[in-house]
C-alpha cells in the first residue's frame, strides 16, 4: 500500500524492503541483510553445526500470508522448493513479533531478517541456513522525477549520513 501511495503521489517518499524493482520509483538503498531461522533455544536442530532446507522438513513453519506481500513469499517458497523443502505451514500471521513470541513458545519454526529485532533472546536462536539465500535491501524510496523540497531535503540528509557512515 506504501508503494502504490508513493507512486499515486500521496506520500513523497518511505523506507521499505523493495521486492522487485519499480520503473516509477527511485532509491537508495540504506542496508542489505539476508534471512534466518528463527527456532526455540532448545530445538533439537539449534545443536546442529550446519542446517539445510532438508534439515527442516518435518518442522511446523509460521510463515506471513501470501497477502501480504506475495512476490516475497513466492521467492522464499521457490527458494525452499530449490533446496528439496516443502514447508508445512501450520499458523499465518503478519506481524513479525508475533511470529517470534509464537517460536518463542515452541510453536514452530520461521524465517526472519537478519535485521529483526530477537525480543526473545532468552529463548529464540536465529540460524543461518546454509543452502538459503535471499538478500534484501532496505531502500529509501519516491516516485521518480518528483520535485518536492521537503523531499530533496529528505535525500540529501539520507545521502550525507549514508556517506558519513561508509
Amino acid at each position: 500500500a506504501q508503494i502504490e501511495k508513493i507512486i499515486n503521489g500521496e506520500l513523497d517518499a518511505g523506507f521499505f524492503h523493495l521486492p522487485k524493482n519499480y520503473e516509477q520509483l527511485s532509491s537508495i538503498s540504506i542496508y542489505e541483510t539476508d534471512w534466518s531461522l528463527g527456532l526455540p533455544k532448545y530445538h533439537p536442530l539449534a545443536a546442529k553445526k550446519k542446517l539445510y532446507l532438508k534439515d527442516l522438513a518435518e518442522q511446523d513453519f509460521i510463515f506471513f500470508p501470501r497477502t501480504s506481500a506475495p512476490v516475497l513469499v513466492d521467492r522464499i517458497m521457490a527458494l525452499c522448493y530449490e533446496g528439496g523443502l516443502t514447508p508445512k505451514i501450520s499458523q499465518e500471521v503478519a506481524e513479525e513479533r508475533v511470529m517470534l513470541n509464537l517460536v518463542s513458545v515452541g510453536m514452530g519454526v520461521s524465517f526472519f531478517l537478519n535485521s529483526a529485532d530477537n525480543i526473545y533472546k532468552d529463548r529464540v536462536i536465529f540460524r543461518r541456513i546454509e543452502d538459503f539465500s535471499l538478500p534484501v535491501t532496505q531502500t529509501l524510496s519516491w516516485k521518480t522525477g518528483s520535485t518536492s523540497p521537503s523531499l530533496n531535503q529528505l535525500i540529501e540528509v539520507a545521502q550525507s549520513t549514508l556517506g558519513a557512515s561508509s
